[in-house]
């Protein structure tokens, strides 16, 4: 299956592109914009890949939570992908993929987005047993008080700070 996948929910930008051979990524630093950005940049790591628009099986990009302007260029670029080459496009929540690379911890991943004045994205996951579980499931954003009163529940759980 030939996947391309954008992020473009933060000051990053995020390309990544796998197939059966191959994975490729491509992060692009926030000084340049993303909707300046993003196109040649899908262009490139295709054409890198000596593969067309046409070729691909899927597309993925992240709904959010994150910034609304970065979610939409990505939405509206792969949007019209689809729709000109009948390639099906799928949206996953932000702080999903953001918790995937630690997907076999045996204990709780909690994923911040920076909202901006003070303010979080978050959500606590646990694997347990290969399962995994989201425990706390929101769409508002948190200050840095209302995270603290939302991890005692959980304090059983195995905490690792990751960065």
């Amino acid at each position: 299956m030939r996947i391309l996948a954008v992020d473009t929910s933060q000051e990053l930008l995020h390309i990544t592109l796998q197939t059966h051979e191959i994975y490729e990524s491509i992060t692009i630093s926030g000084a340049v914009r993303h909707a300046e950005a993003l196109v040649p940049s899908l262009v490139e790591i295709l054409g890198k890949n000596h593969l067309g628009f046409t070729e691909l099986d899927l597309l993925v990009c992240t709904r959010g939570p994150g910034s609304f302007t970065g979610l939409r260029i990505a939405m509206s670029a792969l949007k019209g992908i689809a729709l000109a080459t009948s390639v099906p496009l799928v949206s996953v929540p932000t702080l999903d993929v953001l918790r995937e690379p630690v997907k076999y911890f045996d204990g709780a991943v909690m994923p911040v987005i920076d909202a901006k004045k003070k303010r979080w994205y978050t959500a606590l996951y646990t694997t347990e047993q290969g399962q995994v579980s989201r425990l706390l499931i929101t769409r508002e954003c948190f200050s840095q008080v209302q995270m603290q009163h939302c991890l005692p529940p959980y304090s059983r759980l195995k905490l690792r700070k990751l960065i």
